[in-house]
């Protein structure tokens, strides 16, 4: 089972932040794929978003389930994700979840995701919710085995 991942910005090695993503992402049997994509220097942030949405769109792999976390996603429980990517493997399509940078994401690339998902109504900086993600990815694989470490 295939999962995407594509960020704007690249974590630093050594980080907090990115620890955390790999400590989960370590133990998660998912097959989790990272890509990073370099912040746009642009002088506007929709000319920024905009080219940092060309560059994701070329990471998108054929039959991408586009998922992007942006603050006026749903709010899911975490059974309801692993149902989600329950329905994606089931429909042979892939799980790709999109973290934007520090403007957001474009809003015709919100408008291509087939799910808009947010972590509460505040906002989190990418690097926090990237590991925030890998996370609820190992949360939804012990939900989908049976595994006690999602306690209801």
């Amino acid at each position: 089972m295939k999962i995407d991942l594509i960020c704007v910005g690249r974590a630093k090695p050594g980080t907090p932040e990115l620890a955390l993503y790999e400590k989960y992402v370590k133990r998660c049997r998912f097959d989790i794929r990272l890509a990073e994509i370099a912040e746009s220097k642009a002088s506007s942030p929709a000319a920024a978003m905009a080219e940092e949405a060309k560059a994701t769109i070329a990471k998108l792999q054929d039959r991408a389930f586009l998922i992007c976390l942006d603050e006026r996603g749903k709010d899911l429980t975490s059974p309801e994700l692993a149902q989600v990517l329950d329905r994606c493997f089931d429909d042979q399509r892939r799980p790709t979840f999109v973290i934007g940078g520090s403007h957001g994401l474009d809003p015709d690339l919100r408008s291509r995701a087939d799910l808009s998902l947010r972590f509460g109504r505040v906002v989190w900086p990418h690097l926090l919710i990237r590991g925030m993600l890998g996370e609820q990815m190992y949360r939804a694989q012990t939900i989908q085995t049976g595994h006690p470490y999602h306690r209801q």
